[in-house]
């Protein structure tokens, strides 16, 4: 029977239109792609270098769904990685092993997600329901995850983030600290998983991934040299926050 309900959401999700006012939400105007199309790409600012860059125009490229077994996807639909859900339990795109290998040295750069849903059911919802994290840059030697909360809201139907790899970008660690830029540094060096959130409602959803862009802007900024004692007990995970400890926690 799970097969066939199995299938069953698949063929939704490849055959379902484009809903974008699903359970009466309305998009949140204020941070919608100026595109407007779920394929549309962030420009680089002039001088900037792209360093990596992820879309789903014909194949996944190797991202993956990770959290929960009960994710329909990954599989392509209208030029995006698409996925789907009817449960409330977190899940997570994650990145594979040829985006990671850009990260270390990109202190400085910029990191440019591209997300939204097709349809979701937020079955009388007034929020979204407390959760864990929206981004998580995570590495295992050192044990150390940087991580950013509460970028989509409720009623978000197409969103672009930027996110600055430095001291700039409000990366928090596992213990809920400030990322200071040792700490940036250092997980960015030796990065073992990137995660992106993609189920947020208790209800089905269908959600997608756009794109991934690892940019570096036209003057980058220098990493900065530890300072004092933090800096190295960051470096060694001695800074009392938590490891990253195989990434995805429960919901």
């Amino acid at each position: 029977r799970r097969r066939v309900e199995a299938v069953i959401a698949l063929l939704a999700c490849v055959l379902v239109g484009g809903i974008s006012n699903a359970g009466g939400v309305e998009p949140y105007r204020e941070e919608l792609s100026p595109a407007g199309s779920p394929g549309s790409l962030l420009a680089v600012a002039p001088g900037g270098v792209i360093l990596q860059r992820a879309t789903f125009y014909v194949a996944t490229g190797g991202w993956t769904v990770v959290g929960w077994s009960g994710v329909v996807g990954p599989l392509i639909r209208y030029k995006v990685l698409c996925a789907e859900d009817d449960g409330d339990r977190a899940w997570f795109w994650s990145a594979p092993p040829d985006f990671m290998s850009s990260l270390p040295g990109a202190f400085g750069a910029r990191l440019e997600i591209g997300q939204g849903f097709f349809e979701v059911n937020k079955g009388g919802e007034e929020g979204l329901a407390a959760r864990g994290y929206d981004v998580s840059i995570e590495s295992d030697s050192p044990p150390l995850a940087l991580r950013r909360f509460n970028l989509v809201r409720l009623g978000m139907f197409e969103v672009e983030h930027s996110l600055a790899l430095d001291t700039s970008g409000g990366w928090v660690l596992s213990n809920g600290t400030l990322a200071s830029s040792s700490a940036i540094a250092a997980v960015l060096a030796a990065p073992t998983r990137l995660l992106i959130r993609g189920g947020f409602y208790a209800g089905r959803e269908s959600s997608y991934l756009s794109h991934v862009t690892l940019s570096r802007p036209a003057r980058p900024v220098p990493p900065q040299r530890p300072e004092g004692e933090e800096g190295a007990l960051l470096l060694e995970g001695l800074d009392g926050a938590s490891p990253a400890g195989g990434g995805v926690p429960p919901r």
